[in-house]
């Protein structure tokens, strides 16, 4: 039986033994745990932790019950409050959102965009994958490369329109198209030979293709 911290606890900066023993069972090895081990190795209250953090109660309340994922901006001051290098949750945060069944485009692409400006490629890439295993995901996933893209922020977006391309390759001609003219005019380098074989892939859809 999982026993659950209501605000009141919170704000008390109280975990009872028997709320310690439950959440190291069920957070061992995540963003829980080491937000716990951290509050108990510097003898904080959670209360403490919540003001000096800027999170709200209620939000590190339903994170530590395990009830609530938390939100990226909240695990990005829980990371800072904790001295540590941004970004370093991350890989633990897409297993939590892996494993949440109301994960969603909503809670996905704030996710995205924060990987996206670290360059977290191995975490964008998890990501996507995911979201492909959803049809529906793909033009979601198309239009943020494409602010990517407009952005500046090529290595994300090549990563991204090749996944898509993939996922398109026998159903959004078009979409398909632009992703696969993006890949080539992002791949181009100095190596002529390279290149060469990059318009071979694309020449099968630069018919009528217009910038």
């Amino acid at each position: 039986m999982i026993t659950y911290i209501d605000d009141k606890d919170i704000k008390n900066g109280f975990l009872s033994m028997e709320v310690k023993s439950s959440l190291e069972v069920k957070t061992q090895q995540s963003i829980r745990a080491e937000l716990l081990n951290y509050i108990e190795e510097n003898q904080m209250l959670v209360y403490h932790f919540a003001e000096i953090s800027g999170i709200n109660s209620g939000t590190l309340s339903r994170f530590i019950n395990g009830s609530q994922l938390i939100p990226i901006k909240a695990l990005d001051r829980m990371t800072y409050t904790m001295g540590l290098e941004e970004g370093t949750f991350y890989d633990l945060y897409v297993d939590e959102l892996l494993l949440d069944p109301s994960t969603d485009w909503r809670r996905l692409r704030p996710f995205l965009i924060r990987c996206s400006q670290l360059n977290d490629l191995t975490c964008i890439e998890k990501i996507v994958d995911l979201m492909l295993e959803k049809s529906y995901y793909i033009s979601s996933l198309f239009d943020f490369a494409e602010s990517l893209y407009e952005g500046g922020n090529t290595t994300a977006s090549l990563l991204i329109y090749k996944k898509v391309s993939e996922g398109e390759r026998y159903q959004h001609a078009e979409r398909l198209a632009v992703c696969q003219y993006r890949i080539f005019k992002l791949s181009l380098g100095d190596d002529q030979q390279i290149n060469y074989e990059l318009a071979l892939v694309f020449e099968p859809f630069s018919q009528g293709w217009v910038n």
